[in-house]
Order: structure tokens, then sequence, then C-alpha cells
């Protein structure tokens, strides 16, 4: 795949800057089997896409239940940008580690927790979106300690996985200026992307929103801010899913909102926010009505975004 090029040639100059995980992986596909970059990587974002199907179909089956876990799925692989999870791109191999991070730290694995931590760095740099996960778990563990006993040394190292989250951030710039000679190799490779780590980007998206749609636009965007963040905070819900998916679907879409600005790709990025199918309204839940009816209807929501994915195809995937 070509990749976009700065005004100061940044690409050129810094070829490793794009050279984490998934790309060594596909890497080592290509020269076990010959195939080219483009085969060798859709193929394996696709093993990894189904690797991760799997593993998130258990996670929210132990935390939540079997429908909502049946509903999880159908909805990530139905969504608009899914179709990715078939490219040569990062999503696959960002969910499936998002995903196993969360189910370490649910498992209390905390040494398993960290080493995914580690990965997911190399993976796409999003690991900072985990500190908050890492809160909200010690906040759980903390509430119910005199249910269930939360030892000194669970909670140091639970915070520690905390301030991991954020150190972490730095280890892959840190590696790209290493190897490269240029320690602002990975700040000046991304700008091809009008992506700068540091910079919060809420602005681009009230500035967005004003242009494009006036004021409507600040008071649909507030709304949908106010739904989200109390739909999140319903006890019922946060019992349910737990503290690590339920971290998740809020630390997430703020990070995404914060540090991403606005532009196509970020319809991709959302693919990542998979708790959200969990909280279809209906859905949420399967109850009156009979399981066939439950089942035909999640059927038919699911045909109607698998055609929206063709229209995102046509219209933001093929140039």
């Amino acid at each position: 795949m070509p990749l976009p090029t700065g005004a100061d040639g940044a690409v050129e100059q810094n070829p490793w800057a794009f050279y984490p995980v998934f790309p060594l992986l596909a890497r080592l596909v290509m020269r076990v089997t010959g195939l080219d970059f483009y085969a060798a990587g859709s193929s394996l974002s696709l093993v990894l896409g189904a690797l991760a199907m799997l593993a998130l179909f258990r996670l929210v089956d132990e935390a939540v239940g079997r429908w909502s876990a049946i509903v999880a799925v159908v909805g990530t692989t139905t969504y608009l940008a899914a179709p990715v999870l078939q490219t040569s791109y990062t999503e696959s191999a960002a969910l499936l580690v998002v995903v196993l991070t969360l189910m370490a730290l649910r498992a209390r694995r905390y040494v398993l927790t960290l080493v995914a931590l580690v990965v997911l760095a190399l993976t796409r740099n999003i690991v900072l979106a985990m500190a908050p996960v890492m809160l909200a778990h010690f906040a759980i563990r903390w509430l119910r300690r005199d249910v269930e006993r939360f030892p000194r040394r669970h909670q140091g190292v639970v915070l520690a996985l905390a301030a991991a989250s954020v150190a972490l951030t730095w280890l892959w710039p840190t590696i790209v200026g290493r190897v490269t000679g240029d320690s602002d190799g990975y700040t000046r490779t991304m700008a091809a992307w009008r992506v700068i780590a540091s910079e919060v980007k809420l602005h681009t998206w009230i500035d967005y929103l004003k242009y494009d749609y006036g004021y409507a636009g600040w008071a649909f965007a507030a709304v949908s801010v106010v739904v989200f963040v109390v739909s999140k905070c319903s006890p019922h819900r946060t019992q349910r899913w737990g503290p690590e998916l339920w971290g998740w679907a809020g630390a997430y879409p703020a990070y995404q909102v914060l540090v991403t600005g606005i532009g196509p790709s970020r319809v991709r990025y959302a693919l990542l926010a998979f708790p959200s199918p969990c909280s279809w309204g209906g859905f949420s839940t399967c109850g009156g009505g009979g399981v066939g009816e439950w089942v035909a209807s999640l059927v038919g929501v699911g045909c109607r975004r698998v055609a929206l994915q063709g229209w995102w195809i046509w219209n933001y995937w093929i140039i």
C-alpha cells in the first residue's frame, strides 16, 4: 500500500515508523509463504480478525451473558467499517490485543495484562485509553473490598498498570527514534495523517460541527454526549458489564474524540469501540416475544448494516 508522505518526506526518511507488530507479522508470513504483502497482509488480518471475534464472544459471554455476546459479535462484524478486518491494516491485530488485555485484567492475571499492554503499544498506539480501564478496575475492587479481599499488593499492581498504560504511549516513538536516529521520526511521520498525539483534537470536532451544521450541530453533539454518559453510568449496566468492558466503552470513544480529530478514518477507528453493540436498545437482553423473533430482528438489523458496508467501501475505501 502506498504510504502518504508529509511535506518533509517523513515516510521515506523513516520507514521503520510503520513496522510495529502487524507489519512484522506480515513480513514473516511473506517469508514463509512467498506471498506478496497484499495477499499476506490481508490473509493475516482475516485470521487475526476471526480470532478477535472468538475472544470477543468469550469475553462478553463470561462478563454479561450469551445473548449479549451474540449481539456484540454481530454488531462488530456488521459495523460500517468492519471490512477493514480483511485488509492490510492494524484493526484486526489491535482488536484482538484489546480484547485479550481486557480478558487478562478481568481474570486478574496482572502479569499477562502488562504483557498485553506492551503488545498493544507496539500494535497501535492507543494504550493510553487503557489507563481509565485500569482505574475503573481498581475502583470497583476497592469498593468491594469488604466482600472480596483486595490486598495492598494487588492495589499497587493495578495502579502500576494504570501508570504503565500512560508510559507505554512513548514506547514505540522511542524505538522509532533510536532505530532511525531521528528523535522526532514518529511524530513527523504521523504528521502525514495530521495526527499529533500531544495535541488535544476536541476543537476540530467543535469547529467541524459549527462549520457544517451550525449551532444545531453543537446542540445535537451535546445531547448525544449527555445520553452516552447517562447510559454508561447506569448502575444496572455497570454491574452487568463489569469495570473492564464498562471502562473501555467510555474511555476509548473519549480518547478518539480528544486525540484523533475529524476525518473519514475515524469511522474505521470506531470499530474498536466494540462494547457499544452490547447496549443496542432492546437487543441488550433477549426477552418477551420469543427467541425466534429476537433472532430474526437481529438478523434483519445485521443485513441492513452489511448493505451499508457496501456503501462505505464504494465511497470511502475505493479511490
